[in-house]
């Protein structure tokens, strides 16, 4: 019994040592079949190998380098637009320059604007209305130039000294010291020698007669109702 154990042990040894030297023996030759597999394993790791730096490299630069894809801009909020003399934000202004609906889509493209006929003692002008509280007019129906601009309502919008919507006449008189009074069919507009932006005036608590002249008096509690360019 001892003796057909010792056989089979025997038996399965020689087995295991012939497969084994048959893998190495079919490995080692050099057949066209072997040197073809050799050539794509080395193929295939060298393709590996490439592809994994080149995706290294990629989540390095994703990392550690800016975009270069530019993102929209987003038009100003009016919160934060600012009227100068020459300009409204990066719009340059000029006096009768051309105001077409195109130029004003491009400077304010997310802004619901509206092209109207207004009337007033002269000829019929046209005007555009942009988000209600911002409107720039020309002088009249014939062609498209630029006349002024009237800021107004609830707008947010400052000029460049810091007056808005709402301010008061001493607010005013401390930021712009050389103000005067401009009266013009009985409006009463605050207004500086040389420059472009001038304030319409409310009348509060005045209760004398509608005159040509007012003084600093008669206006001491008015608030600004209007900033206006080019006016």
């Amino acid at each position: 019994m001892k003796q057909k154990q010792d056989s089979n042990a025997y038996t399965l040894s020689l087995d295991a040592t012939l497969f084994l030297n048959f893998h190495i023996f079919i490995i080692n030759r050099k057949t066209p079949l072997m040197k073809m597999m050799k050539s794509l394993v080395w193929l295939l790791l060298i393709t590996t190998s490439i592809a994994c730096k080149e995706k290294k490299d990629k989540d390095f630069t994703t990392m550690d380098e800016p975009s270069l894809i530019e993102e929209p801009k987003e038009s100003a909020s009016a919160s934060s637009m600012v009227l100068k003399e020459d300009a409204l934000n990066d719009f340059r202004l000029k006096k009768a320059m051309i105001l077409e609906a195109p130029i004003l889509t491009k400077h304010f493209p997310n802004a619901e604007i509206k092209k109207e006929i207004g009337q007033q003692d002269g000829p019929d002008y046209v005007y555009y209305t942009i988000d209600k509280d911002l409107v720039f007019s020309t002088p009249d129906t014939k062609g498209n130039v630029l006349s002024h601009i009237t800021i107004k309502g609830n707008s947010k919008i400052s000029d460049a000294y810091g007056i808005a919507i709402g301010n008061t006449l001493d607010d005013i008189k401390a930021k712009r010291s050389d103000i005067k009074i401009v009266t013009d069919h009985f409006r009463i507009y605050l207004h500086e020698e040389d420059s472009n932006i001038s304030y319409e005036m409310s009348l509060t608590n005045y209760n004398g007669p509608d005159k040509e002249n007012y003084a600093f008096d008669d206006i001491k509690d008015s608030k600004v109702i209007a900033i206006l360019w080019g006016r």
